[in-house]
């Protein structure tokens, strides 16, 4: 995982492509709507986690989601040229 980190260190620019099945299963299962509708947030408030921790926690998901995009635009900006 090391070497992993590192490559992309070293040139954070290559970004991969990612498949439209993937990126669409990403974002669903990152989305904060998803999350509530499935009861993964009633989870971790019954599980004790506080609000703060869980906004973190969604941030951390949208953050995620974020990345997926960029990952996708980089591929649409190289099938534009």
């Amino acid at each position: 995982m090391l070497n992993d980190i590192q490559a992309v260190l070293d040139d954070p620019e290559n970004i991969p492509d990612i498949p439209n099945a993937s990126a669409l299963y990403l974002k669903v299962r990152c989305n904060a709507a998803y999350l509530i509708r499935t009861g993964a947030i009633d989870d971790l408030r019954k599980a004790g986690f506080t609000e703060s921790y869980i906004g973190g926690f969604i941030e951390g998901l949208n953050a995620a989601t974020e990345i997926v995009e960029i990952m996708q635009e980089q591929r649409n900006t190289l099938t534009d040229l």
